[in-house]
C-alpha cells in the first residue's frame, strides 16, 4: 500500500493499493483511512485499486464505513483507477454512485464492467 499526499489545507490524499482485497486488507485500508481523515482533513480521499486482483465480498463492508465516516467528516472517498474485478464487484453490488465522481458519471468505476 502507498499513501500520496497532495498540497493544501484541503488537499487530496491517494492511496494505492495492490494485491488481493479481503477482509483483512480492506481493515489495513480502513486504518489508514481514518487516520489520514483525522490527521491531515482532505477534500477528498482517492483509493487506486487499479492494482487489486481479486476482491471479497467482505472486504467493501470497511470501505462503506470509511465513505459514510468521510462524508460526516467533510471528505469524500472515492475509487479510482478501478481494476476489472473491482469495477465488476462494485458494479454487481449497486455501489457505483456510492465510490463515483461528484459529476454522477462515475467515472472509471461506473456503468457495466
Amino acid at each position: 500500500m502507498h499513501l500520496l499526499m497532495g498540497s493544501g489545507a484541503r488537499s487530496v490524499v491517494r492511496i494505492v493499493f495492490t494485491g488481493d482485497l479481503d477482509e483483512a486488507r480492506a481493515g489495513e485500508v480502513r486504518d489508514v483511512i481514518v487516520e489520514k481523515m483525522f490527521i491531515s482533513a482532505p477534500a477528498r480521499i482517492e483509493l487506486d485499486l487499479g492494482q487489486v486482483g481479486t476482491v471479497a465480498s467482505s472486504a467493501f463492508g470497511p470501505l462503506v464505513a470509511c465513505h459514510q465516516l468521510a462524508t460526516i467528516a467533510g471528505s469524500r472517498l472515492m475509487i479510482v483507477g478501478a481494476s476489472p474485478a473491482v469495477r465488476r464487484f462494485i458494479w454487481a453490488c449497486g455501489l457505483s454512485g456510492l465510490f463515483s465522481p461528484e459529476d454522477g458519471h462515475g467515472g472509471d468505476i461506473g456503468g457495466h464492467p
